[in-house]
């Protein structure tokens, strides 16, 4: 079975970051890292680690209205920041 299909209605998202970083969090709405539903989010990777993050259709809001957002905390403790 593909690994972009499941049986639930969920989105895949499908990203990698530009440096190591400790933790990343992937958020429906919100401007950071703490705002918004928290869809996925995982620990430390390294840079160019290709991460797969599920989006569940019950995070969701009216259709039309979701922003995805991916962020990532590096080393030193700093969460990118909302690029809106």
């Amino acid at each position: 079975m593909s690994p972009y299909h499941t049986s639930a209605p969920k989105s895949v998202v499908i990203f990698s970051f530009s440096e190591d970083v400790q933790a990343w969090t992937v958020n429906v709405l919100g401007t950071s890292h703490d705002t918004g539903q928290v869809a996925d989010n995982g620990g430390g990777t390294t840079a160019g680690t290709v991460i797969t993050a599920e989006v569940d259709w019950t995070e969701l809001y009216q259709e039309g209205q979701n922003r995805i957002n991916i962020y990532g905390q590096d080393l030193n403790g700093n969460w990118s920041s909302y690029e809106g």
